[in-house]
């Protein structure tokens, strides 16, 4: 089930639901794994969550700013009224901003979250609700499945996470997810967009090459595409945002292996196989960036192709020293992030 907020009514109630979540992450001492135990993520999403963070020019993204429905009772016959839950008995949640308007397309960003935790406690890491209101977008927050270890996933690429090789379709799944907010809400195809972290990460590649064409761009923080190129079918190119810290210790920036099992790709190898899909020409080195509230300074340097002939740019943003887990709770990630991905929509014909 997929519980709908508005963000006008309803933001006190879901932090306090994300508090207790990770309250009781914290009393569970749950073991650290690839993502970051949830009482890692827990730690660090409690210290600054105000999004108070150096503005980010995001001004190529539509923002309507008409005035806000009372009602989704309000909306044309074309819309029928959103229910409480979508997404049949899995749940997750969707965000809807107050200046909501049916009659304006709005761009959708499908949250991922990393392994061991789930879509609440992944959206206070990355504050990303926070700005639905002020940049103008909805999203949802799905939940992957849970495993033999009582922890969720994603059935991403053969490296992770899907430990115990069980039959899950998250890509249909998340599809479903996204048919159904476009069943209710006016979503402009042409702008539909994936983050995630680590696992979710991993799976916004599996999205990325299982069905391309449905998607603007992805940001991965601390995930990768398939080893193996051929693993990953769709020739459609996408913005691509790789994020990762050379500190990393679950998630190797210079690739490896989890537990033994498959590998995966480098940072810089996973770049490069959408640079090449994207037909980019050569890169441009751009002033280092400070999305890391850790570490001193500017530690992130920006590596940017923009020459390229799809039309979608890729980047690599390496935060220096940055960890699993980076201190990118305070919403200048975020920002910057939405920045890079609202810069790019998707070529669709008209849906309505």
């Amino acid at each position: 089930m997929c519980l709908g907020l508005d963000t006008s009514k309803d933001s006190r109630a879901w932090m306090l639901v994300g508090g207790c979540i990770a309250f009781m992450c914290l009393l569970a001492a749950c073991e650290a794994d690839i993502a970051g135990s949830p009482s890692e993520i827990a730690e660090v999403v409690t210290t600054d969550a105000s999004g108070s963070g150096k503005a980010v020019d995001i001004s190529r993204a539509l923002q309507p700013d008409s005035a806000s429905i009372d009602s989704m009772d309000s909306l044309p016959p074309t819309y029928p009224k959103a229910p409480q839950f979508i997404g049949g008995e899995r749940w997750c949640e969707y965000i809807v901003p107050k200046q909501y308007r049916a009659d304006t397309s709005w761009p959708l960003i499908v949250l991922l979250h990393g392994y061991q935790v789930d879509g609440v406690l992944q959206d206070m890491f990355f504050g990303l609700s926070q700005l639905v209101d002020e940049l103008g977008f909805l999203m949802i927050r799905p939940n992957g499945t849970i495993d033999s270890q009582g922890y969720h996933f994603w059935d991403a690429t053969m490296a992770c996470c899907n430990r115990d090789q069980t039959n899950i379709d998250d890509v249909g799944y998340i599809h479903s997810l996204i048919d159904e907010m476009e069943t209710y809400f006016n979503i402009d195809p042409a702008r539909i967009y994936l983050m995630g972290h680590s696992n979710g990460g991993f799976m916004s590649y599996r999205l990325a090459c299982d069905s391309g064409e449905r998607f603007a761009g992805l940001m991965s923080l601390a995930g990768a595409t398939f080893y193996n190129e051929d693993a990953c079918i769709s020739d459609t190119p996408l913005a691509v945002l790789q994020v990762h810290g050379t500190d990393d210790s679950e998630i190797d920036y210079h690739g490896g292996k989890i537990k033994s099992i498959m590998p995966y790709p480098s940072a810089s190898d996973t770049v490069a196989r959408w640079t090449a899909k994207n037909g980019c020409g050569e890169s441009k080195s751009l002033p280092n960036i400070d999305i890391d509230s850790d570490l001193a300074g500017a530690e992130t340097s920006v590596e940017h192709w923009s020459d390229c002939t799809s039309g979608y740019d890729v980047a690599l943003w390496t935060i220096q020293d940055g960890k699993h887990i980076p201190g990118v709770y305070d919403g200048r990630f975020a920002r910057a992030a939405i920045e890079f991905l609202f810069a790019h929509r998707r070529a669709v014909a008209e849906s309505r």
